[in-house]
C-alpha cells in the first residue's frame, strides 16, 4: 500500500476499476465514550471501521465506484450521526 497523507491509504483494485476500499478516513469523536456508538452507526450502513490506540476511528467503503462518492457518502454519514449526537460531533480528519 502507498502511504499518503496521514489521514489516507490506498486500496487494492478489483475488476472494473472498483477497488476494496478507495481510502481509509480517520474520523475524530470529540467525546471519547461516544467512539463506539459512532463505530457501531457506522457498520450499521456497511462501512469498514477500527478504533485506533490514538482515539480516533479508521473508516473505509468497499467498494465506490469513485474517490468523490466515497467521500460524499461518508461525509453525509458522518453529517447525520451529528444530528443524532447533539452532545457530540464527529468529524473527517483531513489534511
Amino acid at each position: 500500500m502507498k502511504r499518503a497523507p496521514s489521514t489516507i491509504d490506498e486500496g487494492s483494485l478489483l475488476e472494473h476499476g472498483r477497488r476494496d476500499a478507495r481510502y481509509v478516513y480517520v474520523l475524530r469523536v470529540a467525546a471519547p465514550d461516544h467512539v463506539d456508538h459512532l463505530c457501531d452507526f457506522l457498520r450499521r450502513v456497511r462501512i469498514d471501521v477500527a478504533t485506533l490506540p490514538d482515539g480516533t476511528v479508521s473508516a473505509a467503503i468497499a467498494g465506490a465506484p469513485t474517490l468523490l462518492h466515497e467521500l460524499r457518502e461518508l461525509s453525509g454519514y458522518v453529517t447525520t450521526w451529528n444530528a443524532l449526537h447533539a452532545g457530540s460531533t464527529a468529524e473527517l480528519v483531513e489534511t
